[in-house]
């Protein structure tokens, strides 16, 4: 269900809820963006941290309501729609400004989050993967 397995979403595993100022429930702002490896325990099966949480991230998939699970090792390299610089591109993993306690939160591991790629938010990020 999640990166670390299946014990729940919680502070101790994801940053989330704009804790990188302390002031959890406030407005966001960059301040609320944490140190990469700042929650140890959501460490990935392969070491990879902070795929939950901090900063969604973008992914080299674009998106298509029809390319969902199961499937192992893909990608959807197909673009779709009329205008190349509004083809929308997956995000996963959410970030500091998302809620856990919503009944279907972009934390869960399986929630896609689409945007294009000329819109930027602080709270959109990037990984590096090879």
């Amino acid at each position: 269900m999640h990166p670390w397995g299946a014990a729940p979403t919680d502070p101790n595993h994801a940053a989330y809820d704009r804790p990188g100022d302390g002031s959890v429930g406030a407005q966001c702002s960059p301040n609320d963006i944490l140190d990469v490896g700042s929650r140890p325990l959501g460490v990935g099966r392969w070491g990879q941290q902070d795929l939950l949480g901090n900063v969604a991230e973008w992914t080299r998939d674009y998106y298509d309501a029809s390319f969902f699970f199961p499937c192992v090792d893909c990608i959807n390299l197909i673009p779709s729609g009329p205008n190349p610089l509004a083809y929308e591109r997956v995000l996963r993993g959410g970030g500091f400004a998302s809620h856990p306690h919503l009944p279907e939160t972009d934390l869960d591991a399986w929630n896609t989050r689409v945007a294009g790629p000329p819109y930027a938010t602080e709270s959109y990020g990037f990984r590096c993967a090879r």
